[in-house]
């Protein structure tokens, strides 16, 4: 029997072809988009997950009390590992770690590597597996360096790597002690190489103060561990030891760090799960707007179909029976339109990827991929042919087979329910994309308080930041070098914040992040920062390495009174206060910073080079490298442009952008196919009608005018209807955004006025053919 239902449901799809074609086709874009957010959320929930103490891996944040809120950041303090390893009983393992950059030296060969050095408990608790060596015992040496697989390979080629030896950091022997396959894709711990933490805690005496929070903390607790009563005993711990009541600590499951990394005021809120659960949300739209068109065509061909139903019941087939067929029909249109969008899934992947900067794949070995595949079929199917299975299951013979067959008001205002619902669906996408790029293009053209036009960044290794003196004095040599500069960050990204600095009129208790960084003479001249008052550092003045410049925001932010110039934060005098400029995130609030004056060569970090806007500035940059290759010629010449450094910010937003386009052009695609098929039959079926008006006068403009009404009703009234929802939700993601566009009506009339001409084109398509149509022809039987 069920084989007989899927033969009839190939020959009527053979036989009607058109509306086959609309169904299928409709219907395979909906998929298409439902398989690529379904292998974007098995790929983003994997994340970290195949470690085997996943359940019981923390990583340890802080959060800090600040005058106008709660900062929450990842790092710790330095002693915090051992103490609550050896303290707490709750704390199975404890692993400290910091990031690293180093450059590896074999004879000729040098290879850029990213790192980080990691405690011996590292291995215990996290799950890279070691190929060759024991990484465990090698990071109890500082001596000893853990290569990944690739590194290897790219260092040593095809020779024995395990025991080899090499220079890093320009004079640092090591030795391999060990080699570990390479860290999975959805890994939040990228490495190259693992140095052991002990080589790191030699540099940097600032390890062992509690109130200095420049690392993380990893912890693995005991199964069934009560996490809740673990921050309070590693709060008290922490505020003992720090002598601050302002901070507090908590365990963040490894599980959620990847989705879940958002904070505001100290609470969970928001983080790459609410990016996920928007495409999540745009996916399931699109896939409801091509069942909504299935219904749609499969009411509007229920005449056509009706006697077919009169003859099965007839011939003795239970309503049943009639259902079963109709559900078969529309799971051959679904598994058919599902192979389709495997095919056109796979072929989208690598496009879907570089929008979204992802790494997704289709494994077909992965059993989950099939079953989620299989399910959004059965799903599809089920949804896309419950309605018409019910509605023509209950069609009666002795009705249908006399021909009085109605679609009835009911059925006519549910269709137009749908095609409301469709076109709804679709504004909603069309004014958010125009709002989303709105957002885009605003914060992109933000003023951001310095010129960034021909500034370059020259990224300075160990040995030519101690080399900066040499460097401007040959720089200032060249032609097309006006100013240059150095500094601990660069322009866009300031990391490190510091609490409990004194500032007059500071309420004890009330403590603020200040952002502190190091530059050397000319920075605010090479940069093209603005001084709102005071001055620059200048050599002039023996005593600046005891002072420090200020941003605007400082001042707003600490309440400081006028005149700032000459007041004291954290010890330092203020000589000067610099206009606010844009840094760390564009859309952001600007956060109070202060600036200090090198004592010494700066070591490494950042050079700022501002060059002359002329023709010759591929000259100029050629020089520069010249210099740096001779005070430096082990690591090259490394830099960029400050301002495509700026621009490159922009790229993730505007992939987001581009999914949300591609999303909405599919969701209006889909609408218009639906429409098609729609205006196709409510076209013949009033061909006579339109026919006989033309004969009695009427005009091909009035007869479109007839045929086009009735579809453009539903798309106003779902305008009507989108605007609300839209600009509720709009503004609830704009007001998120520090620096955000306000919505404005234009915005609204012009998603309105693009849905009603692609709605008014794809209907006057079909209604054009039918008013143009000779009426003796369809009127010649009559």
């Amino acid at each position: 029997m069920i084989k007989n239902y899927f033969i009839l449901a190939w020959r009527n799809l053979a036989k009607h072809k058109s509306s086959a074609m609309i169904n299928i086709g409709g219907l395979a874009l909906g998929l298409t988009t439902s398989i690529l957010v379904m292998l974007l959320l098995v790929d983003e929930f994997s994340f970290d997950r195949f470690h085997h103490n996943i359940a019981d891996l923390y990583l340890l944040m802080k959060n800090q009390k600040e005058a106008d809120g709660i900062s929450t950041g990842r790092t710790s303090a330095g002693p915090m590992a051992l103490a609550l390893r050896t303290q707490l009983p709750e704390v199975d393992n404890s692993s400290r770690e910091a990031g690293a950059w180093t450059i590896a030296h074999l004879g000729d060969k040098q290879l850029t590597m990213q790192g980080l050095y990691a405690d011996t408990g590292f291995f215990h608790m996290m799950s890279f597996p070691a190929i060759v060596g024991d990484p465990t015992q090698a990071l109890k040496n500082p001596q000893a360096i853990i290569l990944t697989q690739t590194t290897a390979k790219n260092l040593f080629g095809d020779d024995k790597a395990l025991g080899a030896t090499f220079i890093i950091d320009d004079t640092v022997p090591v030795r391999v002690a060990a080699i570990v396959r390479d860290a999975p894709a959805n890994s939040s711990i990228r490495f190259e190489y693992i140095r052991p933490f002990e080589a790191f805690e030699r540099k940097n005496t600032w390890l062992r103060k509690w109130d200095d929070n420049r690392i993380q903390t990893w912890v693995q607790l005991k199964p069934g561990t009560d996490v809740t009563a673990f921050d309070r005993k590693a709060t008290a711990m922490l505020q003992t030891r720090s002598n601050d009541t302002t901070v507090t600590t908590f365990a963040m499951p490894m599980a959620s760090l990847h989705l879940h990394s958002g904070f505001n005021n100290g609470k969970q809120k928001g983080g790459a799960i609410y990016v996920v659960s928007m495409i999540a949300i745009l996916g399931f739209f699109v896939l409801v707007i091509a069942c909504i068109n299935f219904m749609n065509i499969a009411t509007a061909r229920s005449e056509v179909r009706a006697r077919e139903v009169g003859v099965r019941k007839v011939m003795g087939a239970s309503r049943r029976q009639v259902m079963a067929q109709f559900f078969c029909e529309a799971l051959t249109i679904t598994f058919l339109s599902l192979l389709v969008a495997i095919f056109a899934s796979q072929a989208i992947l690598p496009v879907f990827n570089r929008y979204l900067h992802a790494n997704i794949h289709f494994d077909g070995l992965n059993w989950r991929v099939w079953t989620g595949l299989i399910a959004i079929g059965l799903l599809t199917g089920l949804i896309a042919g419950s309605y018409p299975a019910l509605f023509l299951s209950r069609f009666r013979p002795a009705k249908v087979l006399k021909g009085a067959v109605t679609i009835g008001k009911k059925r006519a205002l549910l269709r137009r329910a749908l095609v409301t619902t469709q076109f709804w669906v679709a504004i909603l996408f069309i004014i958010g994309t125009i709002v989303v790029w709105q957002q885009i293009d605003y914060v992109e053209s933000r003023p951001i308080g310095y010129e960034q036009e021909n500034l370059v960044d020259v990224h300075a290794s160990p040995v030519l930041g101690a080399k900066y003196q040499l460097f401007a004095d040959q720089l200032h040599k060249l032609p097309g070098v006006r100013n240059v500069s150095a500094g601990t960050d660069d322009l866009l990204n300031f990391g490190a914040g510091v609490t409990g600095m004194d500032w007059p009129g500071k309420v004890p208790g009330h403590e603020i992040s200040i952002l502190v960084t190091t530059v050397a003479y000319n920075w605010t001249k090479t940069a093209g920062l603005s001084l709102a008052e005071g001055r620059d550092f200048d050599p002039a003045f023996g005593t600046d390495t005891s002072a420090c410049l200020i941003n605007q925001s400082t001042i707003q932010r600490l309440g400081l009174k006028e005149p700032v110039v000459g007041q004291k934060l954290g010890g330092s005098t203020i000589i000067g206060v610099v206009k606010n400029f844009v840094f760390n995130n564009p859309s952001g609030i600007i956060a109070p910073m202060a600036i200090y004056l090198y004592k010494e060569a700066p070591g490494s970090g950042h050079f700022f080079v501002r060059i002359a806007n002329d023709d010759h500035w591929r000259q100029t940059i050629a020089s520069i490298g010249q210099v740096v290759k001779t005070l430096d010629p082990i690591h090259g010449f490394d830099y960029s442009f400050t301002k495509e450094d700026y621009r490159q910010r922009f790229e993730e937003w505007k992939s987001y952008g581009a999914c949300a386009t591609i999303f909405g052009g599919m969701a209006i695609f889909i609408s218009c196919l639906g429409l098609i098929g729609l205006a196709a039959f409510v076209a013949e079926r009033r061909s006579k009608e339109m026919s006989i008006r033309k004969v009695f006068g009427a005009s091909i403009r009035q007869v479109l005018f007839l045929l086009s009404v009735d579809f453009l009703r539903p798309v106003l009234i779902a305008l009507v209807l989108a605007v609300p929802v839209a600009a509720w939700a709009l503004q609830l993601w704009l007001n998120n955004i520090t620096w955000h566009v306000q919505l404005n009506w234009p915005v609204f009339a012009l998603g309105g006025a693009i849905a009603l001409f692609i709605a008014l084109a794809t209907v006057g398509l079909q209604g054009a053919r039918t008013a143009t149509e000779n009426p003796a022809k369809n009127l010649r039987n009559e």
